[in-house]
């Protein structure tokens, strides 16, 4: 601890007066590489950990579609989703859970306030020029909740673009619908982004109850979906060093909620969420550093009711939820020379929600220190950073991380280890819910050790193979479950939980005159088991947490030239437990999906093109579930018109 501190010291006071030393030195910009000068700061200082980036295919083959079903299938992630197109979706990587992996939006955080996790169900793919995936991202840099890592999803502008426009009209199994259209305009000094999507869909499909005698094949009913939002982002060059940033994002999506399997009543709850999203971020680059200040604020709304049987007025459940979260922060970046660079800043972040159920308005503030050491010597490059979070009530200890990356000149291969400090704050609902919440839950805290080598290959030159293999270890203290309490649910703390695991990648590139063959494949081993419990829990050691699949893998084959693509891709889950003391009676069992992508492209003029995408899910009807008795869809078919004019 003695050495952290004297870390931090070191960050905050010592570098701030070598760059005032350094005013007078005349070295040039242009020893600066552009990438670090503009790379934000959560991947900046993250090299040294496995990131998955979806290419330009994957983002052509989920365009029309939404990140959990993108994320699905460039990584082995598992998709926590309680039913078909629509259902809330969260994230689970590493064998945590949905709530400890952040989702980031140009570095603002998504996650709710009260939930703790972020809803992929709602974030289009079409809206984003960039996704990535940081497993097992550093607490130092992602903050609060990076147990599992962090996605990355990012707007960027493209100064050399005059004008384009795309426009997407599909239609689907099920009666689903969805229309977006997305602009981008602009010249040398400014662009506009503009997106908007609306979906419908009855969700009518088919499914084999397997919890009611007979296991009678049945059509769900009051599932259907209307989600519409739209979301704007601009970037302005205010002079050759100052560049300026906002994004404003509204969406709106209704949700039935049909009754689980098993059940002999129809649903009639309807869940409503909407959001409103803002930020904006102002950059000045100067000869040798760079000073960046970002606001946000981000509000939610929810509500939740439940009718009365045949009855068009009453509620049996009339319950909303509102949350806000103002975020702002300070970053300097000083570039010391072609291979040291510090960086430091500051956060400041307050939060509130007026929640029925919390008997009132609740608010907290939390703010944070951070700093950063980046050394690039002949292709080693070392990460070293700090983050100190201070909250009006939780002692949060100094986090510490370290990482390298090796490249060794003239191979084909590198190298990666890294160490980081983990930690997360109890939500709202985990606080002030009633009944169960409990103020008095420790923080969730840890350490992950992760390990590498990637490698990249040119066997001939028509075959260019790449791959990457990896080994982790995470340490949980006091993880956060909320489990039967007699009548109701309530949050415990799990005094310790392990996490060993393995990951592996691989992709091959094959060309053919004038055809490409790809293969993408990625698969992950993830074994989390209790080890240590507090007095009033026995029995749990040794036990998995719930809904965490040892196993999980997703891959896809493609055939594609300049006109278009014909893919292949596949995702299998493993067996997961549901309940806490891994009763194998209740164990879900494993599923393998197929689906099959088609698309062709027509230029009709110069600057006009039009473009055919056909898409089979769960090629071979597969019944499945991925939350209990919550039933999945069969085989679904969607086709989409997409014309595009650019200029």
């Amino acid at each position: 601890m003695k050495i952290h501190i004297a870390s931090l010291a070191l960050a905050f006071f010592v570098f701030p007066v070598i760059s005032a030393g350094m005013a007078g030195d005349t070295l040039s910009l242009y020893h600066i590489d552009e990438v670090t000068v503009v790379q934000p700061r959560v991947r900046f200082f993250q090299e040294d950990r496995k990131v998955t980036e979806a290419d330009s295919l994957a983002l052509s083959l989920f365009y029309d579609d939404d990140l959990g079903n993108l994320l699905r299938y460039i990584s082995p992630a598992y998709i926590n989703v309680r039913g078909g197109n629509g259902s809330a979706s969260g994230l689970t990587l590493r064998g945590t859970n949905s709530y400890q992996t952040t989702v980031k939006w140009n570095g603002f955080t998504l996650n709710s306030l009260t939930l703790g996790s972020a809803d992929l169900s709602i974030i289009p793919v079409e809206s984003m020029e960039s996704v990535a995936v940081v497993h097992g991202s550093s607490g130092t840099v992602s903050g609060s909740g990076s147990f599992g890592g962090s996605v990355e999803l990012r707007n960027k502008p493209d100064w050399d673009n005059s004008l384009s426009i795309n426009a997407t009209s599909g239609y689907g199994s099920f009666s689903s619908k969805r229309a977006s259209v997305s602009a981008r305009a602009g010249n040398k000094k400014i662009q506009y982004h503009l997106n908007f999507f609306r979906v419908n869909a009855l969700n009518d499909f088919s499914y084999t109850d397997v919890m009611k005698p007979g296991n009678p094949e049945e059509t769900i009913v009051h599932n259907s979906l209307e989600n519409t939002g739209i979301i704007q982002n601009l970037f302005v060059r205010l002079s050759h060093n100052q560049n300026i940033e906002a994004g404003l994002w509204y969406q709106s999506k209704t949700k039935e909620i049909p009754a689980i399997m098993g059940s002999y009543t129809t649903g009639n709850a309807v869940q409503r969420d909407s959001v409103i999203r803002g930020y904006v971020n102002w950059s000045l680059l100067m000869e040798r550093s760079r000073l960046t200040l970002s606001s946000s604020v981000m509000d939610e709304y929810m509500f939740y009711r439940v009718k009365q049987p045949d009855d068009e007025t009453e509620y049996s459940v009339n319950s909303s939820i509102r949350g806000r979260k103002f975020m702002n922060e300070f970053d300097y970046r000083l570039y010391l020379s072609n291979m040291i660079t510090l960086d430091a800043g500051a956060s400041y972040n307050n939060m509130e929600a007026d929640v029925e159920s919390y008997n009132g308005t609740v608010s907290e503030y939390q703010s944070a220190l951070f700093s950063g050491l980046r050394l690039n010597y002949k292709g080693i490059v070392s990460n070293i950073t700090l983050r100190k979070e201070f909250h009006p009530e939780i002692s949060i200890p100094l986090l510490f991380s370290a990482g390298v990356r090796y490249a060794p000149q003239g191979k084909e291969y590198v190298f990666r280890m890294s160490y980081s400090d983990q930690f997360r704050l109890p939500t709202f609902n985990d606080k002030y819910w009633r009944p169960g919440g409990n103020p008095s839950l420790l923080p969730e805290s840890g350490q992950t050790i992760d390990g590498g080598m990637e490698f990249s290959r040119t066997v001939t030159d028509d075959l260019h193979l790449k791959g990457e293999a990896g080994l982790y270890h995470s340490r949980i203290r006091n993880m956060i479950q909320w489990v039967p309490a007699g009548s109701y649910w309530a949050p415990r703390n799990s005094k310790e939980v392990h996490i060993n695991g393995a990951e592996l990648s691989l992709s091959s590139t094959y060309s053919i005159r004038d055809y490409r063959l790809r293969f993408d494949g990625s698969y992950s081993y993830s074994m989390p088991s209790i080890r240590d419990t507090y007095e009033e829990e026995t029995g749990l050691e040794g036990n998995m947490p719930e809904y965490v699949p040892a196993h999980s893998g997703s891959g896809r084959l493609s055939l594609l030239n300049d006109k278009g693509h014909a893919a292949v891709s596949f995702n299998y889950t493993g067996s997961r437990y549901t309940t806490r003391d891994n009763n194998p009676l209740y164990k879900m069992p494993p599923f393998a999906l197929i689906n099959l992508h088609l698309g062709y492209s027509i230029e009709l003029q110069q600057d006009l093109e039009t473009s055919l995408q056909f898409r089979i899910m769960n090629l071979f009807d597969r019944k499945y579930q991925v939350v209990r008795a919550y039933p999945m869809p069969g085989r679904s078919l969607q086709a989409s018109l997409i014309v595009r004019f650019s200029r």
